[in-house]
């Protein structure tokens, strides 16, 4: 699934679930493949089944959130990534999804203390670093606002949303 081989990885989640049908990796990922193919109730249908069978499994919580805010369900979202960081605090990229739903809610600091966590996580992801340099724009810390930028750049020279942003941030 990781490489993009969506029907194979299908298969073999098949295979798995023969196996042992409370195999609930296979179910968060029949959730992701259904989540990437733009069938989401179907997804959120595998992430459910993933969850019934072992509810601390923080992946398929942050899926289900993931799933439940393209539905527009954006509370049902947000507690699903307060459990999956609940469950695994050093969970980076549901403290990322959590900033997301603070900056999109207007809490600015709260969104800056969850992508600092998420950059502490995920330390190499430039998206992570991007994310925190959006909310300290936000905030009016526009320096460090270009140190985070820097370095997601540093990680993925390629990354047009942060070249543009710091190309709009230098020419202040």
């Amino acid at each position: 699934a990781k490489e993009g081989k969506y029907p194979q990885a299908v298969a073999l989640f098949d295979s798995c679930l023969k196996a042992d049908p409370q195999y609930y990796k296979a179910y968060n990922g029949l959730g992701d493949y259904y989540y990437h193919n733009d069938e989401t109730d179907r997804a959120i249908y595998f992430f459910q089944k993933a969850l019934a069978i072992e509810p601390e499994y923080e992946v398929a919580h942050n899926n289900l959130g993931t799933a439940y805010i393209s539905k527009g369900l954006r509370e049902k979202a947000f507690s699903e990534f307060q459990e999956a960081a609940k469950i695994n605090p050093n969970y980076g990229q549901a403290h990322l999804n959590l900033g997301n739903y603070y900056l999109e809610a207007q809490q600015v600091s709260s969104a800056i203390e969850q992508y600092r966590l998420a950059v502490g996580q995920l330390p190499y992801d430039p998206k992570a670093h991007y994310h925190l340099a959006v909310a300290y724009v936000v905030a009016g810390f526009e320096n460090d606002a270009i140190a985070e930028l820097d370095t997601a750049l540093s990680y993925d020279t390629t990354f047009v949303q942060a070249k543009d942003l710091l190309g709009r941030l230098k020419k202040k």
